[in-house]
């Protein structure tokens, strides 16, 4: 991980202004490992179908049912789902969705699809990853000003 000292050296910044530096610096940087952070978000069956598609979701929905009656937590989850719906943002929902794939019930492809509704993804800054703050005055000093 290089500094902020190292960092402005670099031939695309040498040149530019403190203030520009720093600008670019803290803009999301696609070359870094992209974030994916978990929000909520409340599914219901027509989610389901909507998002696997009227037959798909239709299948997986007639096999949940069909395991509900077998399995306690999948019939809770049901119940849930067909009322207030199930937040795809909670880690206990995100496994359970995992569950369905080792079951058969959904493709690895379909789980991903469901769980991407949680989640927001985006790219650090240079100064995000690196957590540095980065601002004109940090750039000039880096620079070797006072």
């Amino acid at each position: 991980m290089p500094t902020l000292a190292e960092k402005v050296q670099e031939t695309a910044l040498a040149s530019l202004p403190d203030w520009r530096v720093a600008e670019l610096l803290n803009q999301p940087d696609e070359n870094l490992p992209e974030i994916v952070e978990l929000v909520p978000r409340m599914i219901g069956p027509g989610t389901i179908m909507n998002e696997l598609g009227a037959a798909a979701g239709a299948a997986a929905l007639d096999a949940l049912e069909a395991l509900a009656a077998q399995v306690p937590h999948v019939k809770w989850a049901m119940i849930l789902m067909k009322g207030l719906g199930l937040d795809v943002g909670s880690v206990v929902v995100r496994e359970q969705i995992d569950g369905l794939v080792l079951a058969g019930i959904i493709t690895t492809a379909q789980a991903n699809q469901l769980k991407a509704l949680g989640e927001k993804r985006r790219y650090p800054s240079w100064a995000e990853h690196n957590e540095i703050e980065v601002t004109a005055r940090t750039v000039g000093l880096a620079r070797g000003g006072i």
